[in-house]
């Protein structure tokens, strides 16, 4: 089918119901080019404020330092991002997720915990 549109969608489809109402949703409410570009600038926004906001905190404390930001799977991200800037030390704050929420989310601190290889402080407010 042509179409103006250069957005292409892949749906992974099999013989299962949650494939058909995967393909049902995405009949019924495509995201067209448009959309997705809106998505990706407001991102780009967003990560452009927090890095003017930590860059600020570092200059205003004189700590020496520098505002990365690092895409994929948050846990694996800051893994690579240790190793690639040779860190000694991961902190972060915890959202404090219940057991269960944490056990059907998953959590970062606890990903790092068991995969970092430096020490992790997670800081619990």
């Amino acid at each position: 089918m042509a179409t103006d549109n250069p957005f292409t969608v892949l749906i992974a489809v099999d013989k299962s119901s949650q494939a058909e109402h995967a393909f049902e949703l995405q009949k019924h409410h495509h995201v067209d080019v448009h959309t997705w570009q809106n998505l990706m600038e407001k991102e780009q926004k967003e990560t452009e404020e927090l890095s003017a906001k930590y860059n600020a905190k570092l200059e205003s404390t004189n700590i020496e330092g520098v505002y990365k930001t690092f895409y994929g799977k948050p846990g694996e991200a800051l893994c690579e991002a240790a190793e690639e800037l040779n860190a000694d030390l991961i902190v972060m704050g915890t959202r404090g997720l219940g057991s269960v929420r944490r056990t059907l989310l998953g959590s970062v601190s606890d990903y790092l915990i068991h995969h970092a290889h430096v020490p992790v402080m997670v800081c619990r407010k």
